[in-house]
């Protein structure tokens, strides 16, 4: 390297040493800026108005559920050996319903377990 490019790179060296003190510089005066807005600046939390005195919490009235808990099928759906480990845990079942169709869902695989048209 010759006399020109040593003085080209001791001049750059000197302005990214600048260039980094002088953004520390300007980085801790926003985390000051910053410190003094959260040390003003509260927020006042609102309470929620509390239930009249009289007020229960009691389950809907009616019949408990007309989803039955358990469903047994033996149409074998979803028995298929997919050599996958399988959990020790009882199928669960569930049941949607409106007035057009009837689905068993099974946690075992996630699938449908039955469909039936009701109409």
């Amino acid at each position: 390297m010759n006399k020109q490019e040593k003085i080209i790179v001791a001049l750059l060296g000197i302005l990214l040493a600048a260039t980094i003190y002088w953004q520390s510089a300007q980085n801790r005066r926003r985390i000051a800026e910053y410190n003094e807005f959260l040390a003003t600046n509260t927020v006042e939390v609102a309470e929620a108005p509390a239930l009249p005195a009289d007020t229960e919490l009691s389950e809907v009235p009616g019949p408990k559920s007309e989803v039955p808990e358990q469903v047994t099928s033996d149409s074998g759906l979803g028995t298929a050996d997919t050599g996958l480990a399988t959990s020790d845990l009882p199928e669960q079942t569930a049941v949607l319903s409106n007035a057009v169709l009837r689905l068993t869902l099974t946690s075992k695989g996630g699938g449908i377990r039955e469909a039936a048209m009701l109409q």
